[in-house]
């Protein structure tokens, strides 16, 4: 961790495991925390993951139907590449303040478990990834205190999640691509 304070955080990080099935594997990651402006911050986020596909909790709708499951190759571990940013700002008032917040995530997956629900009515075929996926997301949210008793919060998230399927980089199914919140909140003096 290299630090200037009040101004620049850098955090360099880098993991290694063993699987006795797979080997040895690295993940690093870096991390940056810029304090341009009074009550800004700005955070960039970079590095890879590795993690190990366990079908009946990261696909947990394969134990309610009928249909086959289906393994069609040796399953690999999920890798991918993230980088993403963060920006966050606070404004005071009389009586209150507003905070706002922007994210933008980016993961590309080197391989990853792809369920095959299209190939077959009576099968869900299991596979590496066999071409390109991705997933953006960007959200923003604002929080507004507008005294000691009233608050508001609203949210906006957009998602776009692509997997190869027979060789056609298609939306990921069943992945809502657009969420709202609006929350109204009173506290009453007592």
């Amino acid at each position: 961790t290299l630090t200037k304070p009040e101004k620049v955080t850098l955090l360099l990080g880098v993991r290694t495991d063993y699987s006795s099935e797979f080997g040895l594997f690295t993940t690093p990651r870096i991390h940056l925390k810029l304090m341009p402006a009074h009550e800004m911050t700005i955070r960039l986020s970079a590095g890879t993951g590795t993690r190990f596909t366990n079908l009946f909790t990261d696909f947990p709708f394969i134990m309610t139907t009928n249909r086959s499951i289906v393994i069609s190759e040796k399953l690999k571990p999920e890798q991918a590449l993230n980088v993403g940013v963060n920006i966050s700002k606070e404004w005071d008032f009389d009586g209150g303040n507003i905070n706002w917040t922007a994210d933008f995530y980016r993961t590309d997956f080197i391989n990853q478990a792809i369920a095959d629900m299209d190939y077959s009515p009576q099968e869900i075929v299991f596979s590496n990834l066999h071409g390109k996926s991705f997933a953006n997301s960007f959200q923003t949210d604002v929080n507004v205190k507008w005294n000691k008793n009233f608050s508001t919060r609203a949210a906006y998230k957009f998602y776009d999640v692509r997997q190869t399927y027979h060789g056609l980089l298609l939306e990921q199914p069943l992945n809502p691509k657009q969420r709202a919140l609006f929350n109204a909140a009173f506290n009453t003096n007592n």
